[in-house]
């Protein structure tokens, strides 16, 4: 029984291809921005900014919405 695969080579960043790469963004950019600090509720203060800049990302498994220009593999 032969069996056939099909490889595909994604981009290392292709944010039109990968909608992940706009979250990972956001991410990246906040921690940029926000003043060090040692205290254990940093990460909740970025998730709850996180949230607040994308709503969708607020209730858990929900997916967030890709802009226009985002598009999928038919």
């Amino acid at each position: 029984m032969a069996t056939a695969f099909r490889l595909f080579f994604l981009p290392g960043y292709s944010p039109d291809l990968n909608p992940d790469e706009f979250l990972n963004q956001d991410v990246k950019n906040q921690r940029r921005r926000a003043p060090a600090s040692s205290r254990q509720g940093r990460a909740d203060r970025q998730r709850r900014a996180l949230s607040l800049e994308h709503p969708a990302a607020a209730e858990e498994g929900a997916p967030l919405l890709p802009p226009p220009s985002v598009r999928y593999a038919a």
